[in-house]
């Protein structure tokens, strides 16, 4: 019985002989320093403070601001659509993209139509005849169509048209760039 009393008493005295306890979660303040909160690493907060200071940098320079957004020379913002590219006619526009990519004026647009690929291919040529491009490249098979085109040193586009099997609607992709102009050398 000694014993156990004795062991009741060193279990009272052990928390006033090592120093209070640390907080319990209802105990923290959340609206103040964690470290200041704690009573066990006062000390430890002005230290790690001192040598925080001490490995302060100044702030960074603010980056430079990009410049300001403009809409591609060969897009008309009107309408939505490419200049010397025309949409065909007889077609719904599903998607519409432009700006600058990477340093370089872009537009795409996406159309379909339920005519054949063949008709479209007929706008396609007339149309790239009459606005100045120069064919680079030209792939047809029964359902699919590819033009690249070339205006100048730094104008591209592409024609592509492609049926869907699945749906029987013709998918249009009519894609512009224009390379930024090469410095003088």
């Amino acid at each position: 019985m000694k014993f156990f009393s004795m062991l009741i008493i060193s279990l009272c005295l052990i928390p006033v002989a090592c120093g209070n306890k640390k907080p319990a979660y209802s105990d923290i303040q959340t609206d103040k320093d964690g470290r200041a909160v704690n009573q066990n690493s006062n000390q430890e907060a002005a230290a790690t403070s001192d040598q925080a200071t001490e490995r302060q940098q100044p702030a960074p320079a603010p980056a430079a601001q990009p410049a300001p957004f403009k809409v591609p020379e060969f897009f008309d913002i009107n309408t939505g659509q490419i200049k010397d590219i025309p949409s065909y006619p007889r077609s719904t526009r599903v998607s519409v993209q432009y700006g600058p990519l990477q340093g370089t004026q872009s537009a795409m647009i996406i159309l379909q139509t339920g005519d054949p690929v063949e008709k479209i291919a007929e706008f396609y040529d007339r149309a790239i005849k009459t606005n100045g491009w120069k064919v680079v490249s030209d792939q047809r098979d029964r359902d699919i169509m590819k033009i690249e085109l070339q205006k100048g040193d730094r104008g591209e586009g592409l024609v592509r048209v492609i049926k869907d099997e699945r749906t029987g609607l013709v998918n249009i992709g009519l894609s512009r760039i224009e390379k930024p102009a090469q410095p003088a050398q």
